[in-house]
């Protein structure tokens, strides 16, 4: 999730999110990808430096499931 106001990825489940990209993306579903290599660790927030969170844009994160040992992608969620 995404909070809008301070511009920070929050991890509110319960396995850590080894981050590799953050995709902003326009309506149309075009996403322009930045590298960020961090990991979010549940219950914790974290400022991205590339992501600045704007009106009428979609968000997406690229992490690495360890689970599953592949590159995953999710819809971010903006919470105002």
């Amino acid at each position: 999730m995404l909070d809008a106001q301070r511009d920070q990825v929050i991890n509110d489940g319960t396995l850590r999110i080894p981050l590799r990209e953050v995709g902003i993306c326009d309506q149309g579903g075009v996403c322009n990808w930045k590298k960020e290599t961090t990991t979010i660790y549940p219950g914790t927030e974290l400022k991205i430096a590339s992501l600045m969170v704007k009106p009428g844009k979609r968000y997406k994160a690229r992490y690495f499931n360890w689970l599953n040992k592949r590159v995953e992608e999710i819809d971010l969620s903006v919470k105002s």
